[in-house]
């Protein structure tokens, strides 16, 4: 259900009034509530009073009115998105009529107006390289806009805040995902920084946080300032990490049974696998680099393997006790380090799909009752050590 406006009931009772009572009220109010009044309910009637009042009607003409209300029901509009102050702040209009007629010099209300609407789309800037990605339009550089009409700095608001929800979007549909790959393949997951080899067994709270903030990130943020999630995107590696037990066994289970593709001969064992796998064997040298790249000169190539015969040529195998494992940053940066731009970028799609692809494949090969060794499969093979 939707929260009435402020003023609701007052706008309501007011409607009722004779014109002579309504002058008595509107005349008392500071300006800036006014005109939230006005902008929240379109009443007509409430317009006309202030229209010919003797103070207000001074201020207001029917047709300076109408201007001032299209620019203060944007202001409103953009207010609501902050979360932490949704109410208007314009000291500069908090007096009532009498009291706004006597200030020295006179307040140009429509100039307090744009700029309070400059000052929050200014917020924006510092991401237009984020944002310009998930704009319905190319964004313009703040001097080519057109601010000298309410609809002008409309346009550009809402080309903005397009941006932002679709960005968010992407975001949230993510983390979404993210949980239901927990649920989908219980065990198999840790979280970037959690990087021990233990198996967490009560995966519940990490998927019931995820999934609450999917939810809070369709909630726009840039104008509060609050982000939801920057520990999940704020780094290039995925957040969630499969155990090295699954990569091995992957590995094991792959040079057993070597998989069947048309361009090369075919060997020894070979086995015919679901067709993600050659995504999964393309995507085990490196991690795939975000989706949108707002540092042109920054490199995020990162190792996704190391110690194995389809790591990076740096990391492959190199004798000695190496196992195969996942790449893990022993160094990462708190969140509040990395560059607002590139911690607020979504995670890439190749990197959830690569994910995807090699959890199937591994719940896949975790069924195969091909025998390992004599009286053993497979998946018996697999179920003694993935417990």
């Amino acid at each position: 259900m939707t929260k009435p406006n402020r003023y609701h009931i007052i706008a309501l009772q007011v409607a009722k009034l004779p014109p002579e009572l309504v002058h008595e009220i509107i005349g008392d109010l500071p300006i800036v509530k006014l005109l939230e009044l006005i902008s929240n309910h379109e009443v007509p009637y409430i317009d006309h009073c202030i229209c010919s009042h003797i103070h207000l009607g001074a201020i207001f003409s029917a047709d300076f009115l109408v201007e001032v209300k299209a620019y203060f029901v944007l202001y409103l509009r953009i207010r609501r998105l902050d979360h932490r102050q949704p109410h208007p702040e314009l000291p500069q209009l908090d007096h009532d009529a009498v009291a706004f007629g006597r200030l020295r010099p006179p307040v140009n209300i429509v100039a307090v107006l744009n700029a309070a609407i400059m000052e929050c789309l200014e917020k924006y800037e510092p991401l237009f390289p984020l944002l310009q990605a998930y704009a319905p339009q190319p964004i313009p550089p703040k001097w080519f806009w057109v601010t000298e009409s309410g609809s002008g700095l409309q346009e550009i608001f809402e080309m903005l805040d397009a941006a932002e929800a679709n960005l968010n979007a992407v975001k949230s549909a993510q983390l979404k995902r993210m949980a239901e790959l927990i649920e989908r393949y219980p065990g198999a997951l840790r979280t970037r920084g959690d990087l021990s080899q233990e198996r967490r067994h009560n995966e519940k709270h990490i998927v019931d946080r995820l999934l609450q903030l999917s939810g809070q990130m369709q909630r726009r943020q840039i104008l509060s300032g609050k982000y939801f999630a920057r520990t999940v995107f704020a780094y290039c590696q995925f957040f969630l990490v499969p155990y090295d037990r699954l990569l091995r066994l992957f590995l094991k289970t792959m040079k057993r049974f070597p998989p069947i593709f048309a361009d090369t001969p075919s060997k020894n064992n070979a086995h015919e696998y679901p067709s993600q796998i050659k995504l999964v064997i393309e995507g085990l040298p490196s991690i795939y680099s975000r989706d949108v790249k707002v540092n042109k000169t920054k490199s995020d190539a990162l190792p996704r393997t190391l110690y194995t015969i389809y790591s990076a040529k740096e990391t492959k195998i190199g004798g000695g006790s190496n196992q195969p494992c996942f790449w893990a940053s022993q160094n990462i940066a708190k969140v509040a380090g990395v560059d607002l731009t590139e911690a607020l970028q979504a995670a890439s799609n190749q990197e959830l799909e690569w994910l995807e692809g090699f959890l199937s494949i591994c719940q896949y090969m975790a069924g195969m009752e091909e025998e390992w060794k004599k009286g053993q499969t497979v998946r018996e093979y697999w179920l003694a050590h993935c417990a």
